[in-house]
């Protein structure tokens, strides 16, 4: 099952941005860039085949030293994507090592089955220009910075978040259609281990 392109209106753009600044009250515009980007196009690429992404994911997942919370994140007004944490297979760690792996091939497929097919009705560029007086209503813009991510989103570029956010937040997420199957849900089941 591939997810289809969808819009999100702009009073969604708006719910979105004053979401995050709840979640992330840290997060700089290269982050609520990202996370527009994130809203509307999903995981975007898959790099490598499944098994390389699932290698990834448990890389993470081994080296992390603290839980990312949300552990689930809407991210698109339950029309499609959500942040999953990472944090959420981190419990098959010590548990049972074949279901550890299990869940980051599962979580490496689900991304693979997220990405959007077709072409998506509005670039980043479009969004971005078309979003700026709902995100300046709720956080200050700097012009320069504004340009830069301009620059970004007609180069179709994916920014990093801001080292602010990094280091405030250490984010260690993937970005999912949680709709699929029950994977999501399953693993959300499992939160009462932290």
């Amino acid at each position: 099952m591939k997810l289809n392109v969808f819009a999100l209106s702009g009073i969604n753009i708006e719910n979105l941005v004053i979401d995050e600044l709840s979640i992330h009250p840290e997060c700089k515009l290269v982050d609520i860039y990202k996370l527009i980007l994130q809203a509307f196009f999903g995981p975007l690429h898959i790099l490598g085949d499944l098994e390389t992404v699932s290698s990834y994911i448990k890389a993470e997942a081994l080296a992390m030293h603290n839980i990312y919370q949300p552990f689930i994140q809407d991210i698109s007004n339950s029309l499609g994507f959500s942040r999953i944490s990472i944090s959420l297979i981190q419990p098959y760690i010590h548990q049972d090592e074949k279901l550890f792996t299990e869940q980051c091939n599962q979580m490496a497929n689900l991304m693979k089955l997220s990405c959007l097919q077709g072409k998506p009705k509005y670039s980043m560029k479009e969004l971005w220009m078309g979003s700026k007086e709902l995100i300046h209503s709720h956080f200050p813009i700097d012009n320069n910075e504004w340009d830069k991510l301009l620059q970004i989103a007609e180069q179709a570029i994916i920014p990093h978040h801001s080292d602010l956010f990094r280091t405030t937040y250490d984010p260690h997420y993937r970005v999912l259609n949680p709709r699929l199957n029950t994977f999501i849900e399953d693993l959300s089941n499992n939160t009462k281990a932290f």
